[in-house]
């Protein structure tokens, strides 16, 4: 039998299974290709505007799963709707909030001068941990002003004359 089925496929056969004429059926029906989404219709499902869905492709867990066809962003309709059930959505718009720790030190190439160094955080808790840090160690490295900032705005200050954090008002 294998000897008639290479003749009939010019390659040596890998396997052979018998199934019933509804299964076959069955099999011949089913689609060949997964369901597929545009843009348009990712955004409907997801229930977010078609700008988006495009700001959504370069987050981690759509990265993977959406291929382009030319310009068209298309996606597997299964995926799609993993991705909205998996999806943790924040609503509104993200906090333009800027957290920063600032601090004076003694400038290495101008000796007697001081020179400012600002550090730019993502998260309050980052921008904490970095001042604690910083408050900390001051003394030891000279520091003569170290101080968080919200916004632009000091929240907290440490002086070197005082040798004391307060919150500055």
């Amino acid at each position: 039998m294998a000897d008639k089925i290479q003749t009939l496929t010019w390659s040596e056969p890998i396997g052979v299974e018998a199934v019933t004429a509804a299964v076959y059926a069955q099999r011949a029906e089913a689609p060949t290709m997964p369901e597929l989404m545009s843009a348009a219709e990712i955004a409907e499902e997801l229930g977010v505007t078609g700008q988006r869905v495009h700001q959504l492709r370069n987050t981690r867990g759509f990265r993977r799963r959406w291929p382009t066809f030319g310009a068209v962003l298309c996606g597997d309709a299964a995926a799609v709707r993993k991705f909205d059930r998996e999806w943790s959505r924040k609503p509104g718009r993200p906090s333009n909030v800027h957290w920063e720790v600032k601090f004076s030190q003694p400038d290495p190439a101008n000796p007697g001068k001081w020179q400012d160094v600002l550090v730019g955080q993502q998260s309050e808790a980052i921008a904490r941990h970095f001042y604690a840090d910083a408050e900390r160690v001051a003394p030891q490295r000279g520091y003569r002003v170290v101080m968080l900032l919200r916004n632009g705005d000091i929240v907290e200050r440490w002086d070197r004359a005082n040798n004391e954090a307060r919150l500055s008002g």
